[in-house]
C-alpha cells in the first residue's frame, strides 16, 4: 500500500479514477455493480457493519440506484480508511448549479408604470436564494428592430434599479449588442422598451448578459479559499464536458452556495439536474 500512502492527492485521484471508470447511466449506477467494481480494483479492504446494513437496504432490489454524490462519499471513506488517515475537510454545503433563464428586475416605479399605480408584485415561486422569488407577472421586451420577447418573467422583490438579463441568442433575436456584466453593473449598457398591461416603461440602460457567477455564504468562501469578487472555474462533467473560466464569486451572509449560468451556457454543456459539477480555483 506504500504507493498510495504518500499523498492525499493520489488517494483523491484514485477516487475519481474509480468513479469515472464505472459505467454510468444518467450519472447513476446500481449499488451492487458499484461494490463489485471496487472489489475488482482490489481496494475494498473492509466493509464496516454500518455500511453493510445500508447496502443491504439499498441493494434489496437490483433496480436500486445511488447518485454520484453518495458513491463519492462511500469511496472516499474506503480510501481513507485503507490509508488510516482522517477524512479531508468536507464542503459545508452542497454545490448547486442552476440555469438562469431570461428575466428582469424592476423598481417599484417601473412596476407601477407597467401594471398600474400602487401595484405590488405577486410571488409565484420561491427561488433558491433567500427572499428571492419568481413573480406571477411578466412583461414584453421590445428590441431595436421592433422584435419582441413576450412573457419575460419578473423576479422579485423590487430593486433600486431596472435590469434585463438575456442569453446571447435572445440578444441576436432582438437586435441587441449586449455586454457580459455582473448584476448591477449597468452603466453604459443598452436600453429598451418594456410593455405591460397598463402601459410602457423605457429603460435608458440595463440590458445585459449576466456574467457566470457563484453565490457563496462566508463559510463556503472560507472552504474554497476565496473572497468576494474573486474568480473560480466551474468544471461541468458529462458527454459535453467543459470548464467555465472567470466564474465570479459573490459572498454574502444571506447567500446559499449556487452557480448561475444562462440558457445558452447550460445548453452548451448539456447541464442536467444530476450532472456532476465542481468548483476549482
Amino acid at each position: 500500500m506504500e504507493w498510495i500512502s504518500e499523498s492525499r492527492l493520489i488517494a483523491e485521484t484514485f477516487l475519481f479514477l474509480v468513479i469515472d471508470f464505472l459505467p454510468f447511466s444518467d450519472q447513476t449506477i446500481t449499488v451492487t455493480r458499484f461494490w463489485r467494481n471496487l472489489v475488482f480494483f482490489g481496494f475494498l479492504l473492509t466493509k464496516p457493519k454500518k455500511q453493510r446494513k445500508v447496502l443491504l437496504h439499498m441493494s434489496s432490489s437490483t433496480q436500486s440506484q445511488v447518485n454520484r454524490e453518495i458513491i463519492e462519499r462511500l469511496v472516499r471513506e474506503q480510501v481513507y480508511a485503507a490509508l488510516k488517515k482522517p477524512m479531508p475537510r468536507q464542503s459545508p454545503n452542497k454545490l448547486l448549479v442552476n440555469i438562469s433563464a431570461r428575466h428582469c428586475h424592476l423598481t417599484q416605479e417601473a412596476v407601477e408604470a407597467l401594471f398600474g399605480p400602487g401595484y405590488q408584485l405577486q410571488p409565484m415561486k420561491d427561488l433558491y436564494q433567500h427572499g428571492q422569488y419568481a413573480a406571477k407577472e411578466t412583461v414584453t421586451l421590445i428590441g431595436p428592430r421592433s422584435r419582441v420577447i413576450s412573457n419575460l418573467r419578473i423576479l422579485g422583490p423590487c430593486r433600486n434599479l431596472n435590469q434585463v438579463e438575456l442569453a446571447y441568442t435572445d440578444s441576436i433575436t432582438l437586435g441587441f449588442d449586449i455586454p457580459v456584466k455582473m448584476s448591477g453593473d449597468i452603466a453604459g449598457t443598452p436600453g429598451g422598451m418594456l410593455m405591460g398591461p397598463h402601459g410602457y416603461f423605457e429603460l435608458k440602460e440595463g440590458i445585459i448578459r449576466a456574467q457566470p457567477h457563484v453565490h457563496m455564504h462566508p463559510d463556503d468562501a472560507d472552504f474554497y479559499g476565496v473572497k468576494h469578487l474573486d474568480t473560480m472555474k466551474l468544471k461541468v462533467h458529462g458527454p459535453l464536458a467543459m470548464t467555465f473560466d472567470n466564474l465570479v464569486v459573490r459572498v454574502d451572509s444571506t447567500f446559499k452556495l449556487e452557480v448561475h449560468i444562462d440558457t445558452d451556457e447550460g445548453n452548451a454543456c448539456g447541464l442536467k439536474p444530476d450532472t456532476f459539477c465542481e468548483l476549482t480555483k
